[in-house]
């Protein structure tokens, strides 16, 4: 049987309103952010190296460490990206590559330009992250 990602439940759930009827009254404030895949993720279930994502603001992703990266404060639009645990099916795999997140390794850059290091990643980024903007 595939598996049903949560995000296409909780689509259903929004559109129909049965958020509403498991709720309370009108709907829960929700974060909307983006979801950058790595090849794992892609590879195993043909999802999109980009997905928009909605979590409301309780949700647990929110307890961990998010790093802002120093080119988004740069660009005057702070992020904060947060790891997200690796799929079972595929976190203990060897094939090459499927822990990769190039998207996300390109956000920590070096952007200073005094650092001898600039232009340079100072650690590749491996795993799916979840990116919201810094002031939410």
């Amino acid at each position: 049987m595939d598996k049903i990602k949560v995000g296409m439940i909780e689509g259903v759930c929004n559109s129909c309103g049965c958020d509403k009827q498991l709720h309370g009254v009108g709907t829960l404030a929700r974060i909307k952010g983006v979801r950058i895949n790595c090849e794992g993720d892609i590879q195993l279930h043909e999802a999109d190296t980009y997905e928009p994502v909605e979590v409301p603001p309780q949700d647990s992703v929110f307890g961990l460490d998010g790093i802002i990266p120093e080119i988004s404060v740069l660009v005057g639009m702070a992020i904060k990206v947060y790891r997200v645990r690796p799929d079972p099916e595929w976190k203990d795999s060897d094939a090459i590559g499927v822990h990769v997140n190039q998207p996300t390794t390109w956000l920590f850059r070096i952007v200073n330009l005094n650092e001898k290091a600039f232009g340079w990643v100072p650690v590749a980024w491996l795993g799916t992250v979840v990116v919201f903007r810094a002031d939410q």
